[in-house]
């Protein structure tokens, strides 16, 4: 059976679904959510809750949207506050990840990503996570290329495709403590965004 095409509904009905549906996976899982669990979590019938979202990939998806979303404004205000790009790629990674393991529905939802929407959510050419890390960054690129702190021969896009994969590495890297990410950050990254950079590979 296709799955239903889900119809406009007030936005109070998507917040409460929306609510449910987090408070069924942070109690079972990902796997273990249900339409049949998110209707009586929300005190809706089943048919309310199809209607809004079409099916349960759906509201996953609108659930890890809401999640990210929320763990990307905290990061966002973290690298606005730092004066320079060394220190904003530095504390910004640091908390995002931070943010990212201790969601106990975002990871319940990532780890069973594989072959779903939401696996091109996080990942996908056209993830809307690219558009929430450009969020994050824009202001603070702009401000280091004025100053000379950043390569100019990236643009935006392309800093935040490689840090959004560099994230992906050391989320799964559970053995390694902050202090051990934040020293390959530095390692790392951060010599491949300065300006010297370029004339290296020029060379």
């Amino acid at each position: 059976m296709p799955p239903r095409k889900p119809s406009p509904a007030p936005e109070a009905t998507r917040a409460r679904i929306l609510d449910a549906a987090m408070r069924c996976v942070e109690r079972s899982g990902a796997t273990g959510m249900t339409m049949e669990d998110v209707a009586a979590e929300s005190g809706m019938v089943r048919k309310t809750v199809y209607l809004t979202f079409g099916n349960r990939n759906a509201l996953l998806d609108a659930v890890l949207k809401q999640r990210v979303g929320i763990n990307v404004e905290q990061v966002r205000q973290i690298v606005a506050a730092c004066k320079t790009l060394d220190e904003a790629i530095v504390k910004g990674c640091i908390r995002h990840l931070q943010l990212l393991r201790k969601d106990k529905v975002l990871v319940s939802i990532i780890e069973n990503a594989h072959g779903t929407d939401a696996e091109r959510f996080l990942g996908g050419p056209a993830s809307p996570v690219l558009g929430m890390m450009l969020t994050i960054w824009q202001e603070a690129f702009a401000t280091a290329r004025a100053r000379g702190e950043l390569r100019t021969d990236l643009d935006d896009t392309e800093i935040a495709l490689w840090l959004r994969g560099v994230l992906n590495q050391l989320l799964i890297r559970k053995d390694l403590p902050a202090a051990a990410q934040e020293d390959l950050l530095r390692k790392f990254v951060l010599p491949a965004l300065r300006p010297s950079a370029t004339a290296k590979e020029q060379r």
